[in-house]
């Protein structure tokens, strides 16, 4: 099984060349905020290098992660396509380098090339995807549910198999699953050691391996919340 849920954005630079060629690149330090929730910044983002987190800011002062945006991520699209604030705050984890791209060059791009229209189509569907299988996954799963669930859509989309495992060749953190499925590192710590327990799967360095994929599909699937 596939798990078609993820949380990472990501795209072929040379895909969007059309676009980034109407932007500018520039440099963002780690923990900038690139644009603010309830702000209109009028400006698309592609990002070159680096990563960086779409969070909601709730009124309670808590904080939801809803996606991460890695080397070809587009964000900021739906902003200029609806002429509406920011529902999210877009923020550097690492350094940056960002291409920006002014709305009106987003619109000549998307008028000029009809595969990019297209590609914007399919991002913002799987965003819209994300978002709902999330909400959903907080409403039904327990948090192991949700961090094996994690762990499988990371490796279908960057593992590779090593030595009859999968190697998640992307270096995803604790606190970052934490966040992800909406809890505390501790408690997600506590379940990675769990899982790590019952040989599903080990950690080396700042990388994971599903020693066990099967039985980690079996969590993800079982158990849900009556």
């Amino acid at each position: 099984m596939r798990f078609t849920y993820s949380p990472w954005i990501t795209a072929k630079l040379e895909d969007l060349k059309s676009l980034t060629d109407r932007g500018t690149r520039i440099y963002m330090p780690k923990d900038t905020v690139i644009y603010d929730q309830d702000e209109g910044s009028g400006y698309v983002y592609v990002l070159e290098e680096g990563r960086v987190r779409l969070v909601y800011l709730a009124q309670d002062g808590s904080e939801h992660i809803l996606m991460f945006a890695l080397r070809g991520g587009i964000f900021g699209e739906l902003e200029c396509m609806e002429k509406i604030s920011s529902l999210v705050r877009a923020e550097t984890l690492t350094d940056c380098s960002i291409y920006k791209i002014p709305e009106a060059g987003f619109m000549e791009a998307m008028s000029a090339d009809p595969e990019l229209t297209l590609f914007i189509a399919k991002e913002l569907a799987h965003k819209l995807h994300v978002i709902s299988v999330g909400f959903i996954s907080i409403s039904v799963d327990e948090t192991k549910n949700r961090v094996a669930r994690i762990l499988l859509s990371t490796a279908d989309i960057f593992g590779h198999e090593e030595n009859g495992s999968i190697r998640i060749d992307l270096p995803i953190t604790q606190q970052e699953i934490a966040n992800l499925v909406n809890s505390t590192r501790l408690t997600v710590g506590n379940i990675l050691r769990d899982f790590t327990a019952l040989g599903l799967i080990k950690k080396q360095d700042t990388h994971f391996f599903l020693l066990n994929r099967d039985e980690l599909e079996k969590i993800a699937l079982s158990d849900r919340k009556d």
